[in-house]
């Protein structure tokens, strides 16, 4: 890939000049390119940043995260990312330097209500996704907390708006059995 192999380099400059020689580095170069090519891919693999759809679906089967259908591979790469972080126990500055970590500095802000057991997250930036980060919050919390993850982007509009409703009814019956 980014390296070009040419054993015929490694040999003293009086047994470059062989015939014999310069055919063995010709048979021999596409084999050791070859394997340098996998090593690096290997290498690669190795780190979830680097990682291509191979890598990131071995991290996944190891981490037992399952990827949406047709989720992209910077997606996925989150996904990896967040699962490696959620390490407990997690306290709600630990959890806010989570969030920043991911999806920016200042783009999320959390509020607990201790009395009601919830955790609001306010969402600041229209990069970050609901669902994904009501996912890497939920694996986080403890079970009995409620998580409401609330969508505060602010969008300046400057151009004309136009809004439509629609006001539907809804018919209660009740069945009694006597």
């Amino acid at each position: 890939m980014d390296r070009t192999i040419d054993i015929l380099m490694n040999f003293p400059p009086f047994l470059r000049e062989y015939d014999e020689i310069k055919e063995f580095a010709k048979a021999v170069n596409p084999e050791l390119q070859r394997v340098n090519d996998e090593v690096k891919i290997d290498v690669d693999n190795t780190y979830i940043m680097t990682a291509d759809e191979d890598g990131l679906s071995r991290q996944e089967h190891i981490e037992g995260i399952y990827p949406e259908e047709g989720a992209s591979i910077e997606v996925r790469r989150m996904q990896a990312l967040n699962r490696m972080n959620d390490k407990l126990p997690y306290t709600i500055r630990t959890l806010k330097q989570l969030l920043d970590s991911v999806y920016g500095e200042g783009s999320t802000r959390i509020e607990r209500i201790e009395a009601e057991r919830v955790l609001n997250v306010y969402l600041y930036s229209a990069l970050v996704q609901g669902i994904d980060i009501k996912s890497t919050v939920q694996a986080i919390i403890p079970a009995n907390m409620i998580l409401n993850v609330i969508n505060s982007n602010v969008v300046e509009v400057t151009s004309n708006v136009y809004a439509g409703s629609y006001l539907g009814g809804v018919e209660h019956v009740k069945v009694v059995l006597e």
